[in-house]
């Protein structure tokens, strides 16, 4: 009887080391197998660029290959990081949102949403930067001209404060809503910052300027110019004031003399620049520049003839480019209020 448990128990513990050898031979299999499987090659998807690259491929490969420390192709897959070259691509400034996984055929994919911008802001030193959706900063694209709207007037300042986060989430809201708007994104061409909760745009249509005050009630102070200009403007002409204030609740006040027009030196030193931008452009993006350049050109013109004199650029007049001159006998302030109906 007891001879019959040894056996068995032998059997047992014969039975437990051999089935731990298979498994130790099953995973040294398994594992010169996956060593023998090597990156063949990289596709990268750049998803959001509806009309336009902002990131370049052949950057995307070299931030990949310095993370990994080689070139990806041919390097074998148990080798790479996925989530450390993830990683170093999130620190791309473009980059929004980036994930790599190997398919069956051991090809890399990279795909990658990259930011969008809805704006160029300028600061009051004369830096400028794009931002995004979500307030994110991105670098200028050097040969490259974007059509988006321009807002000047932020602060310079290296560190931002609560305050000029706000600020800039105020201008975000007003930017999409009228963008999104067809009549206020052909009429409103840019937006100045002229204090924190304070802003004013810039219209495409008259020599005058939009005083929204606070981004709040956004809306309705829109609705209520929309009515101004089909009922009075219309008809005395989009040039009859030099401002037209929609911040107080119910109201549009038509003034004159109270802020003067447009600093003709400081627009056309922005202008400058993005022509000098457009010169780097590739062959195939130059018909439609030499468009865009005719037209801003021609605009330009058009305020120049109407302004008295364009001043010299001072740090003064660079803290508010849209600052105006006022006019040589400014009129007594002319204020028409005009209630929602």
């Amino acid at each position: 009887m007891k001879r019959k448990r040894i056996i068995k128990r032998f059997l047992l513990a014969a039975a437990g080391v051999g089935l731990c050898t298979a498994l130790v031979v099953l995973l040294s299999a398994a594992s010169r197998q996956q060593k023998d499987h090597r990156c063949s090659r990289v596709l990268i998807d750049v998803q959001g660029a509806d009309d336009h690259l902002y990131i370049d491929r052949n950057d995307v490969l070299r931030r990949l290959a310095t993370a990994a420390g080689a070139p990806l192709i041919n390097k074998p897959v148990t080798e790479i990081n996925l989530s450390k070259l993830e990683g170093a691509l999130r620190e791309h400034k473009w980059v929004e949102k980036a994930e790599l996984f190997f398919d069956g055929n051991d090809a890399l994919h990279v795909r990658l949403r990259q930011r969008v911008p809805v704006a160029r802001v300028f600061t009051t030193a004369g830096t400028s930067f794009y931002i995004d959706s979500g307030a994110a900063r991105m670098p200028l694209m050097p040969g490259t001209l974007l059509r988006i709207p321009t807002v000047t007037g932020f602060t310079a300042a290296k560190r931002l404060m609560a305050e000029d986060s706000a600020v800039l989430k105020d201008v975000i809201h007003i930017i999409q809503y009228t963008t999104a708007h067809p009549f206020w994104s052909a009429q409103i061409g840019g937006l100045h910052i002229r204090g924190r909760g304070d802003y004013e745009a810039s219209p495409v249509v008259g020599n005058h300027a939009i005083l929204l005050g606070s981004a709040q009630g956004l809306e309705k102070k829109l609705q209520r110019l929309f009515l101004f200009y089909k009922q009075v403007l219309a008809k005395t002409g989009f040039d009859k004031y030099d401002a037209v204030n929609v911040q107080f609740d119910g109201q549009v006040i038509g003034v004159n003399g109270a802020i003067s027009p447009v600093d003709s030196a400081q627009l056309a030193r922005n202008i400058a620049e993005l022509i000098a931008l457009t010169k780097k452009r590739a062959y195939e993006d130059s018909v439609q520049q030499v468009q865009f350049i005719a037209d801003t050109t021609a605009a330009q013109k058009s305020v120049v003839a109407t302004t008295p004199k364009a001043r010299a650029i001072t740090p003064a007049s660079l803290s508010n480019p849209l600052k105006r001159t006022p006019q040589k006998q400014p009129s007594k302030n002319t204020r028409i209020r005009e209630r929602q109906q």
